[in-house]
This record gives C-alpha cells, structure tokens and sequence, in this order.
C-alpha cells in the first residue's frame, strides 16, 4: 500500500506515512514535528507537503525491520534519523543506510538490542554523520572498544557511548599481570 502511496503523492508523503502509521514521527523541512495522536492517527493535512523534503525521521521504538526500511531510503535529504529502541532493527538494516550517505548528519541506534560490531562497521559509509549515538547495545559485546574503532572510521563524527571509559578499565583490569622482574637476579 505504501508503493501506491508514493505513486500518487511521492517519496516524501510515502516515508512520512509509514514512519507516522508505525507510531512514530516525521519532520518536514521548515515544518513542525508531526505525531500521530493518541489514538494513533494523524491529519491528512500533511499531503501538502508532497514536495516539501522530509529532514528528520524519529523512529523510536517503532517495529521497522529491514524490509520496512525501503520507506525510508528514498528520503533523500533526511539529515537526522532516530531508531532508538527498535526492537527489529538490525545489522542487515544498518546495511541498507549507506543509500543516505550523502545527507545523514545524525543518527540514533541506542537500545537497539540486535546491533551488533558487524552492523556498526557498515556505518562507515556516512562520512557526513556528525552525530551518532550507540549507547546501550546488549548485543555489542565491547562497546568502549567499539566506541574508539567507530571513532576511527567516522573522524567528523561525535560518537556517544554509555559507560565506555568504565568498559575499558574493566578489560585492562581482567588483563593478567606480568609479577617478572624485567632484571634477573
């Protein structure tokens, strides 16, 4: 239905619906954030906005799976992109996101539980991305490590981490100490 969507109002109106029917947010360029209400719809009013670029998606918490992501690839100028906490998302999603490598400037992937070191290496794609969040990601099984390659592969990139320093201290401390004198008697 969402194919049909972009057939008769475009690319825009299409990711905008999806993102909207899913729970979540949409921002229009120069436009308001738009919510669905608290019965879960939305005004149809935003078919105005038919060529009026969408800049900002907040997905949070929203169930979009890698399939569900090809609503949003052709949202060409999205600059800001927040999956936090979804639930679905995953390395393979992350994969498909290069398609916006020329306009991301910001991305959120904290609590998605099924992103792992794989996915986030696909992220090196997004040089413009100044801002990147991924803290709390249970299936990242060194996340201060992986805070300090993201950083290499991103340098323009303001990665933010949860308790990253406290990781690595961890693993220096798990680290067997070398007792041998460096001098023998």
């Amino acid at each position: 239905s969402f194919t049909n969507i972009q057939k008769k109002y475009g690319p825009y109106i299409r990711g905008a619906f999806f993102i909207l029917n899913q729970g979540g947010a949409v921002k229009f360029q120069g436009k308001e954030w738009i919510h669905p209400n608290e019965y879960g719809r939305f005004s149809y009013k935003l078919l105005k906005f038919q060529e009026v670029p969408v800049e900002a998606v907040d997905a949070s918490g929203c169930a979009i799976n890698y399939q569900g992501m090809s609503n949003l690839l052709p949202l060409k100028e999205l600059q800001s992109l927040s999956l936090r906490s979804c639930p679905n998302v995953d390395d393979w999603c992350l994969s498909r996101l290069h398609i916006l490598a020329d306009s991301l400037q910001e991305l959120s992937l904290a609590g998605c539980p099924r992103i792992t070191e794989r996915g986030l290496a696909c992220l090196h794609h997004l040089q413009n991305l100044r801002r990147l969040d991924i803290s709390d990601l249970p299936a990242v099984s060194h996340p201060g490590l992986t805070q300090i390659l993201v950083e290499e592969m991103l340098p323009h990139c303001e990665v933010f981490s949860d308790n990253w320093a406290q990781d690595l201290k961890l693993q220096a401390d798990q680290q067997p100490q070398d007792t041998s004198s460096p001098i023998s008697p």
